[in-house]
């Protein structure tokens, strides 16, 4: 039995070590946190390479990650509609169904996901996604806003908005009603915009990330910049249809470039041969090995081809 005086005592002493074991829990739920981040980093799998290897990116890293959080019989609307928008404007669109993790952790894969996304598609048509944009506003708090974009059919309750970070509102047709232009064009301008406000970010973040001496994300983030870059180009030049581009590969793009001379056939080789390094990194980024000298070669020769490219 447990007297009186003990449990009084057990009292006092939890009371008087309540901020100790506060910062405690904190501290373990931190870590928690950031073991299932890069558990997600490391060993998670999804079948688009380029989506791949921006999760391979380390979570502090400017990405091109748009994650769409939608009710699963949604799923195949956003895939037909929308995320070729997000592509259009060389985004890499990924909903939660997209990933396997080890384990399956869905809230793990979830707030690590919205972790290393740059922009955010929530649709609030279910309590599950309304849920997850909850955790959008505390990490939201903790970190950098996000930038995102909130997704309605029916009328919205204002107690759901952010409360922090940049967000847009838009209302789709009921589902399922295909899409009108007044909801893709307001998804369009969302993308645009956010592109134009995030494209300085992006153009550095291969130089940021060679200085921190990552030289692995440093590959990969350099790659991610010149495909976006050489499909941006086609489209100007060679006058190709937008959306038709975000379905061709890497090693496609490289072709289409060559053979529009936007590419000479040195270039082809190296970038081609770079390509194979990126997607090494993107399936098995912890033993893949890079050598510090080529990667920084890697990376100012993309930078010097696309400032020296008229």
């Amino acid at each position: 039995m447990i007297s009186q005086d003990m449990k009084e005592g057990g009292l006092k002493l939890l009371k008087s070590n309540e901020n100790k074991y506060k910062d405690t829990l904190t501290s373990l739920f931190q870590e928690l946190k950031e073991y299932w981040d890069e558990e997600l980093s490391k060993k998670s799998t999804t079948t688009s390479e380029d989506t791949l290897s921006q999760i391979r990116l380390p979570h502090y890293s400017q990405t091109r990650l748009c994650l769409f959080l939608i009710a699963n019989q949604l799923y195949s609307y956003y895939r037909k509609f929308i995320f070729p928008i997000a592509e259009k404007f060389f985004f890499s669109p990924i909903a939660t169904i997209d990933v396997i993790t080890p384990g399956e952790n869905i809230i793990a894969k979830i707030t690590a996901l919205i972790d290393r996304a740059t922009l955010i598609v929530a649709d609030i048509s279910s309590q599950t996604v309304i849920t997850e944009l909850s955790w959008i506003k505390e990490m939201s708090e903790e970190n950098q806003p996000k930038k995102v974009l909130i997704i309605y059919e029916r009328d919205i309750e204002q107690k759901i908005l952010l409360k922090s970070g940049e967000y847009y509102i838009s209302q789709r047709p009921v589902f399922p009603e295909p899409p009108n232009d007044t909801f893709l064009n307001e998804v369009e301008n969302f993308f645009k915009k956010s592109l134009k406000q995030l494209e300085f970010k992006l153009r550095d973040e291969p130089t940021r990330l060679l200085e921190k001496k990552e030289y692995k994300a440093a590959i990969i983030s350099a790659m991610s910049s010149l495909e976006g870059y050489l499909r941006k180009k086609l489209i100007e030049k060679a006058n190709l249809n937008a959306e038709e581009i975000t379905k061709y590969s890497l090693h496609k793009i490289l072709n289409l470039s060559q053979r529009y001379q936007i590419i000479n056939g040195k270039d082809f080789n190296e970038f081609d041969k770079w390509r194979n390094i990126r997607n090494r990194l993107a399936h098995n980024i912890e033993e893949e090995k890079v050598n510090k000298k080529e990667v920084m070669f890697i990376v100012r020769k993309i930078i010097n081809f696309k400032d020296s490219y008229k």
